[in-house]
């Protein structure tokens, strides 16, 4: 991971990869980087593994030639209809990546507003696109975007947000529709206009999105590619107190990731900005600091974990939460832990009192 992430950096080495990790490395997305790494003498691999990469970046670049070409005759239809939209996810930070295939995704997330999402799916049903599940599009309806469709050519799927998702935990001011468009950048794209979410609200979206999947499953593939994502995005900008949105439920997650990329000396995290973040939105730092240390022993090293691990980060995950009185994290259709899993996991390395766990759990939730 530290060798990819650092693709850039001058460095004499190369680091030897095998074939059981170049395969692992494949399997969560990131064979067309370590492709590149291996032609930039990063990486040392055997003839077979080589085949394997270039296979990985051969498929990849025809699987984002086939992405660009839908997203571009989506971004037309809906100009000339007048529906304004935004590329979210992997769709917007492929951008800022060196070379759009190295940012491998299985979907496209396209923001529009609510008032015009039914037009924009009537637009997609117009263009042959059809539901890519059997649910009605009612079932679809307390979600955060309409039933994801299917491209009928590359067999592409799409999903039209309203909003950037329905989890507690994006019930803010910051991730409101009005806040999403006036925070973003217009651009233009296949000569049509098309809005990129700023790098602020990007890092802290990335982050938000990381952070819950830690919590529903550290063994979730592609979490890694959370790190790429964000040290793409930030390529060439420094990071100052301007990265971080002023809400405590917000600013933790993004400082986890980003102590976890400093971890890794990715990206440069000054001690004095990130003491005055933490004492400005009053984050627990021992918390914040062990939960980075148990993310980069898991996530980073790609090496299949224990369950004892996996619960460990479940645990500093939960923990950090509740230490910083977050409990909208605890998001109940998508989080899937027991109760008693959870006591359990949190007693084993809690910094505070289980009374304040069991005030986070309401009545009947299980």
């Amino acid at each position: 991971m530290r060798a990819l992430l650092s693709l850039d950096t001058a460095s004499s080495e190369s680091l030897l990869c095998s074939d059981a990790l170049v395969e692992r490395l494949v399997d969560n997305g990131l064979g067309p980087i370590a492709h590149h790494a291996v032609g930039a003498g990063c990486l040392v691999v055997s003839n077979s593994a080589a085949e394997s990469l270039l296979a990985a970046d051969l498929t990849a670049r025809a699987i984002a030639s086939s992405r660009n070409e839908v997203i571009k005759g989506i971004v037309r239809a809906f100009a000339a209809c007048g529906v304004r939209c935004a590329l979210l996810k992997g769709a917007s930070v492929a951008s800022h990546y060196a070379q759009h295939h190295w940012r491998v995704m299985s979907d496209i997330d396209i923001l529009v507003d609510g008032h015009a999402l039914e037009q924009a799916v009537a637009l997609l049903r117009s263009m042959g696109f059809t539901n890519a599940y059997p649910e009605p599009d009612e079932h679809w309806e307390t979600h955060h975007h309409a039933a994801p469709m299917i491209h009928p050519a590359g067999k592409i799927c799409v999903e039209l947000h309203h909003s950037l998702d329905s989890s507690e935990w994006f019930d803010l001011d910051a991730f409101h529709a009005s806040s999403i468009w006036q925070d973003s950048t217009r651009l233009t794209l296949y000569d049509s206009p098309v809005y990129q979410l700023n790098r602020r609200l990007e890092l802290n979206y990335l982050a938000a999105h990381w952070y819950l999947h830690l919590i529903e499953n550290p063994d979730t593939p592609g979490l890694q590619r959370a790190l790429f994502d964000v040290a793409f995005l930030l390529r060439g900008t420094s990071i100052d107190a301007n990265c971080f949105l002023p809400v405590k439920r917000l600013c933790f997650p993004s400082l986890t990731l980003l102590s976890v990329m400093a971890r890794l000396g990715v990206v440069s995290l000054d001690e004095r900005l990130l003491s005055s973040v933490v004492q400005h939105q009053q984050i627990d730092r021992a918390a914040l600091d062990y939960c980075a240390m148990m993310i980069d022993n898991k996530i980073c090293t790609l090496e299949p974990a224990p369950r004892t691990l996996v619960m460990e980060i479940q645990s500093s995950c939960l923990q950090l939460a509740l230490v910083n009185d977050v409990p909208a994290l605890f998001h109940w259709r998508r989080v899937n832990l027991a109760k008693n899993t959870i006591l359990k996991a949190v007693q084993a390395r809690a910094t505070v009192a289980v009374t304040q766990l069991e005030r986070s759990f309401s009545p009947g939730r299980t």
